[in-house]
């Protein structure tokens, strides 16, 4: 992967208008803010002119904005406007903070600054920097901001920030002792152990009780299974501090360690009852409903979901239902469940401050909100279909569409089905069009197209000419956004050993084509991806300057790979699997989830990267083949 220059990132220079006899703005630099050294408390003008804008100037985006601390402290976002050539936003800071981290996002596109976010550091009264800034900045590259902001730093740089932090001030230990340790398991075994044991040295040194010191030795001691001597440091927190952070991390621990449901309930109201503030209960909750859910005991999940209401997530009532819609439930049954969800959406979005969590800004929490809520529209259509209620179900899609702003795909088969079965071939020859155009079209789509062209002018050839015009727009808008995504990196080599027991050496494939695919056999999107990427593989078979490599990895099985090979077996895919036994692989690529898709030049550099799977096989297909077509040409 590219270098990245975290100290240049931390010396931004912020850029400013100068203001003479006109008021017209002048922009410098592709990132800055006003004023110059902006104070806690006060109005903040972001301004933004990349020379290679990830956004359209009529484009609608935000400034997705975290404060921090020590630890996180506001989560806000910021609506960018056009002006002159750039962007501008105002937001006002709040009375804390050493500084905040920012990206600029939409549903289509991001600029994160090449993963390290836009940095913008606050002024104390004297005009400098606070004095815990530069450990803080470390905290937020290593932690949160790797989570909720999705940034990926160099950890090597992470490391030597917290190195100059700490040699500044060595009681910082105190406080980010954990997070520099864990951050050298991820880099050095040996460093990390030496960095253990100077830490938990200082500490029991210094020792003064706090929340950090008692958690950095419990688990430092639990590292070296000096178990009685971290049990006392167990019990110590739950006499000082009874509602940590950690004794909660401990429980979910349990919760999950359990192998039976009661024994899981048992645990989880122990939680609730133990921790009755904890911003996990929604987590705890989420997890029992999916025990029911998985174990098809729907009842008692919807029985759990009502009596915990209040702290019970969207997405859980979602997945519920649309697992009661596959296993054939019964109508009213699943009725329950929607009418709860309709109640928990239609107080949530009326207050979404009391219910959003920390870390979540608000149009992150609505939008999710109305996403998962329109979700379930989609399931009640699904229900409605099966009954040939074509009326109804056609206003619960309508709605679903509305509420995930017509950018989930996997409803739009259905629309179109239900449409044409309604007789609005007009309005399906619409909605057909912008699925098709969009390039997220399904065939069975395009069928629906042509039915209801004939069905409005009765021509086949219309029909025809017209799904044709559809999709040459729709390969121009998808090479287009290829080509606006193209990276070029180098792709850290490897060789492992395959399921047939020969290696693979990546810079021996040097003059071809290669598409990496990271997957693991429990990851639900990697293998519902796998019959189109077996199209893919199936179509492209016989050309050498093509190959593909499944990289099975994050497997959690002690024997990984007949875990592995039976499921290619069963599945009968023609897949070339490498093992990522240790990891190592996943973790040089910096991958965060899976599935992830690397695809290389013939020069071994990674000139685009894919993550996820959107259900749809066939724009999977032409999206690599288009990947491919770019890079041979």
């Amino acid at each position: 992967m590219r270098k990245r220059n975290l100290l240049r990132a931390l010396f931004l220079i912020p850029f400013i208008f100068f203001c003479s006899c006109s008021p017209k703005m002048e922009y410098k630099g592709e990132f800055g803010f006003l004023p110059e050294k902006p104070q806690r408390g006060t109005e903040l003008t972001i301004l933004y002119k990349p020379v290679k804008p990830a956004f359209e100037q009529n484009e609608e985006f935000y400034a997705k904005v975290y404060v921090f601390e020590k630890d996180l402290k506001l989560a806000a976002d910021v609506k960018m406007s056009y002006s002159e050539g750039g962007w501008i936003g105002k937001m006002t800071l709040p009375n804390s903070g050493y500084g905040a981290l920012l990206v600029f996002e939409n549903y289509e596109n991001r600029d994160d600054n090449k993963g390290l976010g836009y940095l913008i550091k606050f002024a104390n009264n004297s005009g400098k920097q606070y004095d815990g800034f530069p450990a803080a900045y470390a905290q937020a590259l290593f932690g949160w901001g790797r989570s909720y902001l999705e940034l990926t730093p160099e950890l090597e740089d992470v490391a030597k920030m917290f190195d100059a932090a700490v040699a500044a001030d060595s009681s910082l230990l105190k406080e980010y002792g954990n997070s520099i340790t864990n951050l050298q398991r991820r880099l050095n075994a040996e460093i990390f152990e030496k960095k253990r044991e100077t830490i938990h040295s200082y500490i029991e040194r210094n020792f003064t009780a706090t929340e950090r010191e008692i958690e950095f030795l419990y688990g430092s001691n639990m590292q070296i299974k000096n178990t009685e001597k971290a049990e006392e440091y167990r019990k110590m927190m739950e006499e000082k501090f009874p509602q940590a952070e950690m004794l909660q991390t401990l429980m979910m621990g349990r919760m999950r360690m359990a192998k039976e449901t009661p024994e899981k309930l048992k645990v989880a109201d122990n939680f609730i009852e133990t921790f009755p503030s904890s911003q996990k209960i929604m987590e705890i909750n989420s997890a029992v409903i999916t025990e029911y859910r998985n174990a098809k005991q729907f009842d008692e999940a919807i029985s759990y979901a009502k009596k915990h209401s209040e702290k019970v997530s969207l997405y859980s009532i979602f997945s519920l239902v649309y697992r009661m819609e596959q296993e054939g439930a019964d109508p009213a049954i699943a009725q329950q469940v929607l009418q709860l969800g309709s109640e928990i959406y239609n107080k949530r979005i009326a207050d979404p401050l009391k219910y959003k969590s920390p870390e979540e800004t608000p149009k992150y929490y609505t939008d999710n909100l109305s996403y998962y809520y329109g979700m379930m529209k989609y399931v009640s259509a699904k229900f409605y279909n099966k009954q040939e209620n074509t009326k109804s179900a056609l206003e619960a899609i309508a709605e679903a569409y509305k509420l995930t702003k017509g950018n989930d795909p996997s409803l739009y088969e259905l629309y179109a089905e239900l449409l044409f079965k309604a007789g609005d071939f007009n309005q399906a020859v619409e909605k057909t069009s912008t699925f098709i155009e969009s390039g997220k079209a399904s065939n069975r789509i395009k069928e629906i197209y042509k039915e209801s062209v004939i069905n409005t002018i009765g021509s086949e050839i219309a029909a025809e000419d017209g799904l044709a015009e559809l999709e040459a727009a729709a390969k121009e808008k998808m090479k287009n956004k290829l080509l606006k995504s193209m990276v070029t990196q180098p792709s850290p080599d490897f060789t492992l050993v395959n399921l047939d027991g020969r290696k693979v050496t990546l810079s021996e494939l040097k003059g071809k084509i290669v598409i990496i695919d990271f997957w693991a056999t429990w990851c639900g999107p990697c293998v519902n991806s796998f019959p189109g990427m077996q199209m893919a593989v199936d179509k492209f078979k016989d050309d050498p300057e093509v190959e593909f490599l499944f990289i099975n990895t994050w497997e959690n099985v002690e024997k990984k790979e007949e875990n592995a090979r039976k499921f290619i077996q069963e599945k009968k895919y023609t897949f070339n699997v490498p093992m990522d036994l240790d990891n190592k692989v996943i973790t040089s690529y910096k991958v965060r989830g899976i599935p992830t898709k690397f695809i290389l030049d013939k020069e071994g550099n990674t000139r685009f990267i894919s993550v996820g799977y959107n259900g749809n096989n066939d724009e999977l297909v032409e999206e690599l083949s288009l990947m491919i077509s770019v890079l041979k040409n």
